[in-house]
């Protein structure tokens, strides 16, 4: 992975986006298919599944592959 950036996105400062450089997926390709997300009141913008597993299939370590098969095995209809 590479180098992290923090940086203020709202006037105010009361929002930070964390940015790091991954393999796979290119910022803005990923960021246009981003997720919003709140946690307790804090809008976040998070990765999106497919970006999440094309970074996870470059990453190519074995946490990455066992990521891989959990995210894309089918979901169990309970």
């Amino acid at each position: 992975m590479g180098t992290v950036t923090m940086e203020s996105t709202r006037p105010g400062g009361d929002m930070a986006l964390v940015v790091a450089s991954i393999d796979g997926v290119e910022f803005d390709d990923a960021w246009s298919r981003c997720l919003s997300i709140d946690v307790d009141g804090l809008a976040l913008e998070v990765i999106g599944r497919d970006d999440l597993i094309r970074n996870e299939v470059a990453a190519d370590r074995p946490q990455d592959r066992a990521d891989v098969a959990r995210l894309t095995q089918p979901e169990s209809a309970d």
